[in-house]
């Protein structure tokens, strides 16, 4: 079979009978009212024999056996054509489905087929440039449909004709008469004629004419209304709106206009703006005009209308005009070139920059509308010209509007490509200097601006940048290529931020005076207007995601500054929200269960304007109060003892006396079990301890003896506070302070399950604050799995292990406490083996006086 056989357009005889194929791309209307691009493949129209349904189908250009489109022609579907090369009708579903062609010629010929089926009963033609001969045409000849001539005397039978117009075919063939016989020119001289002897009777009807031929709702006559020669008649007939009634107009006919509205003034005013850079290529500045026009129409004058084909055709017109200016203008490079240089030219006028932020904002307006891929290849562009010199300007600009519209569409590109946006950031960085540069700016907009709406954008900008969760776009077919050098940008870009923008994000804190807000006494009121109300709030929100997403580098932020007891001089202020905020600063700390931030709040005494604001609620049952309770329950169900122990010795008393909450009890009832499990483990220890020193070094193991002297004084000898290790050296997410084994060697996993018992020694020495070794244990068992720095393997949990962990974590349910379990040399060797497996690993206590616990298993050396 020859290449020419093989070609789509190759008729198939199979099925009924199928017309050529021709080239289309499928669209599909979205809920968002955006056309969605379906694929592009060959459409095919099916004929099928008397009382057969016809079928349109759509197969793929790359797999012929994949379909993207198999609709069946009906009469109840409203069919219409858009432009030369659009077929648009909604599916029995109500899905608007559009079918775009290559060529005007293929769309003629399958719309004539579909007019052919659905029973029109004037035959349609095809236009001049179809190479079908047999195709009949589809505009109708002037005859038994055609519509009165257009002079005065038969201005009424012409509009009660166009009225009457209520089914499909009926306004088809009006519309297939209209653009032929040049129907609107001659209504356009019928309407000079009227204006010019001011017959407000003939000039109301000319505008009942005009809406009714617009609301036939055919693309060609709304096409043919918008040109430069035709548009200033159309717009003077609908001129004679009802929009605006005056006091001496009849009741009994309220349709009567005896005012008129100035459509041809205000587009003329608007055609005569010049646009900041000459725009050379005619069609797309025609088109610009057109497709203003036309919103004009769909905005303004059919504001109010009930027709939905109506404002779906204008709708549609819209959106391909969009497509069709932004490619032209994405491709037109020396108009870009010669609109981004006005931001970096110094003799540019502020007047200058303020039109060309216009023009570049109404292309970003303008693409909100396309496919996520050619939106991010439309903004790749405009980046590669210098993008972001425009928001500099933009963002700063006297004008309310234009900084609105900068930053929505900042917000909207950054959106869709944070992480390339990461990239043009550091490098405006690197170019500009760290306060010349965008970056510094939206940190300024968040503390500076006066707009509250746009606090809140620039807040979430912000988010959006240090949040890399935010990935490559999946559907940028530019972003594998890219992928990881992006993401090394985007560590970097981050890492920036903390470095040299975090003193400028927080500066909005230095201003509050630090006073002490103790359980009792007068608290001095913090003064805040609105706007810095919610300037802080931002703030404390943005820091906890912060918290939760850099857990790492908010650290030195914490150790080098007073940034918690700033933060606590926000419960000082009457607003409520304000207080909430530094609420969740703490619920943020304390929810990542990391041991620096819990020692850095205990160090910082955060937790006593808490109580205080907890206090100050009075029990009442609001949001703040809530909030307080269940920060305290989730320390208690999560067994923070460190936490627990502070917040019973110092504030105990004061808890204890409130009983409009259960969590108050409970966290009692949780403190007492924690002192008896703590009491019970060193009795634990010694038996332990005896039946290792038992077994003697004889069993080829290793005796205390062979522990560095001096690393064991390390331990034993007393300091100051700050000498103790944080308490992060035993909690999830900080494997470098994870003490370094004695012996390097494998686990195997068979050994585990022999009794092996009598070749483990334990060298076991009590710790002198049972309150951290007990969390230190707790913190180890639910982060071993995290330690993949350690050289010994991780072990594997057994069912009595976890078992025996969860009694523990249970102990604290109210009147469900279970006995301890006191473990003595008399139990099952397996229990043994699994308590030397527990504490392989050796770790530093980070409380004065620790003892360090060694397990080694001798069977495998």
């Amino acid at each position: 079979m020859s290449d020419e056989d093989k070609s789509p357009f190759t008729t198939d005889q199979s099925s009924g009978n199928q017309s050529k194929a021709f080239r289309v791309k499928v669209y599909k209307l979205d809920a968002d009212g955006a056309w969605e691009d379906q694929g592009t493949g060959y459409c095919v129209y099916k004929t099928e024999g008397d009382g057969e349904v016809d079928e349109i189908n759509v197969t793929s250009e790359r797999d012929n056996s994949t379909t993207l489109l198999s609709s069946k022609v009906l009469k109840h579907k409203e069919y219409q054509r858009q432009q030369e090369t659009l077929i648009v009708w909604t599916e029995g579903n109500n899905t608007d489905l559009a079918l775009s062609f290559e060529e005007p010629g293929g769309c003629e010929h399958i719309w004539y087929k579909i007019h052919e089926k659905t029973g029109n009963d004037d035959p349609p033609t095809l236009n001049a440039d179809s190479d079908d001969d047999d195709t009949p045409s589809i505009r109708a000849e002037p005859g038994a449909g055609a519509l009165p001539s257009p002079e005065l005397s038969n201005l009424p039978a012409i509009a009660n004709a166009l009225a009457n117009a209520k089914t499909l075919q009926a306004k088809d063939r009006y519309a297939s008469f209209i653009i032929p016989e040049n129907y609107i020119e001659k209504l356009v001289n019928v309407f000079n004629t009227c204006e010019d002897l001011e017959s407000i009777e003939e000039l109301h009807k000319l505008y009942t004419i005009m809406k009714a031929i617009i609301m036939l709702n055919d693309n060609t006559i709304i096409e043919h209304i918008v040109r430069d020669d035709i548009y200033p008649g159309v717009m003077g007939m609908l001129e004679s709106s009802t929009m605006f009634m005056v006091a001496d107009c009849p009741l009994d006919n309220p349709d009567k206009p005896t005012s008129r509205t100035k459509h041809r003034d205000f587009l003329a005013k608007c055609a005569a703006i010049q646009p900041v850079v000459p725009i050379r290529d005619k069609a797309t500045f025609a088109k610009i005009h057109e497709t203003y026009r036309i919103k004009y129409l769909k905005e303004i004058i059919f504001s109010d209308s009930r027709d939905d084909a109506l404002g779906s055709l204008l709708h549609s017109l819209i959106f391909f005009n969009d497509i069709d200016i932004i490619s032209n203008i994405q491709k037109d490079t020396e108009l870009l070139t010669e609109i981004f240089e006005i931001f970096s030219d110094e003799k540019s006028t502020t007047e200058r920059k303020v039109e060309a932020s216009k023009f570049i904002l109404q292309i970003c307006n303008m693409a909100k509308t396309l496919q996520p891929a050619h939106r991010a290849s439309l903004y790749r562009t405009l980046c590669s010209f210098g993008f972001l010199n425009m928001f500099l300007f933009a963002l700063t600009a006297e004008s309310e509007g234009i900084r609105t519209s900068a930053c929505y569409a900042l917000s909207s590109v950054i959106e869709l490509e944070a992480t390339f946006m990461r990239s043009q950031l550091l490098q405006n960085i690197k170019e500009n200097g760290k306060k010349r540069s965008l970056m510094a700016l939206i940190i300024d907009r968040l503390t500076m601006d006066t707009d509250k709406y746009l606090k809140v954008q620039f807040a979430e900008i912000i988010r959006l940048l240090i949040d890399l969760a935010n990935g490559p776009m999946m559907g940028n077919p530019m972003a594998s290529d890219s992928m990881r050098k992006q993401d090394t940008e985007s560590e970097e870009f981050v890492n920036r931020f903390f470095t040299d923008f975090s003193s400028d994000f927080l500066k909005p804190l230095d201003s509050l005076e630090k006073q002490q807000m103790k359980l009792d006494g007068p608290i001095e009121n913090l003064e805040l207007t609105k706007e810095q109300g919610d300037i802080y709030i931002y703030i404390c929100d943005l820091l906890c995601f912060i918290i939760r997403q850099h857990s790492s580098k908010v650290r030195p932020l914490l150790t080098t500054s007073d940034l918690c007891t700033k933060i606590m001089q926000l419960y000082r202020c009457k607003q409520a929200a304000v207080k909430l905020s530094a609420v969740k600063f703490v619920r943020t700390c304390v929810g990542i269960l990391d041991g620096f931030y819990i020692q850095s709040l205990i160090k910082n005494n955060v937790f006593e304007p808490t109580i205080r604001i907890l206090l100050d609620t009075d029990g009442k049952d609001n949001l703040l109060n809530s909030a307080c309770i269940e920060l305290l329950e989730f320390i208690r169900k999560e067994n923070i003892r460190p936490l627990i122990n502070h917040l019973v010795a110092q504030f105990g008393s004061v808890l204890d006396t409130l009983t409009y909450a259960p969590t108050f009890k409970a966290l009692r009832l949780r403190y007492e079990q924690n002192q008896e499990a703590s009491e019970s483990r060193p009795s634990d220890a010694d038996n332990s301890s005896s039946a290792n020193n038992a077994r003697g070094t004889g069993l080829g193991g290793w005796s205390s003896t062979t522990v560095d002297e001096e690393e064991e004084g390390y331990f034993n000898n007393s300091g100051d506070e700050e000498d103790a290790l944080p308490l992060s050296s035993f909690t999830k997410g900080s494997p470098s302070t994870t003490s370094k084994p004695l012996v390097n060697y494998e686990d195997d996993d068979d050994d585990d399950d022999d009794d092996g018992d009598a070749d483990d020694i334990e060298l076991e020495e009590t710790m002198s604050s049972s309150d951290t070794a007990s969390f230190e244990r707790k913190q180890d068992t639910k982060d071993t799995s995290d330690q993949d720095d350690s050289a010994i393997s991780k072990p594997h949990h057994s069912p009595n292990r976890k078992r025996k962990h969860d009694e523990e974590d249970n102990a604290g349910d109210i009147g469900n406490m279970p006995p301890l379990r006191l473990k003595s040399d008399d139990e099952d060797d397996e229990d043994d083996m699994l308590a030397a497996k527990a504490v392989k690993k050796v770790t530093r206590s980070p409380t004065i006086g620790s003892k360090k616990r060694i397990v080694i298993n001798a069977r495998g050396r």
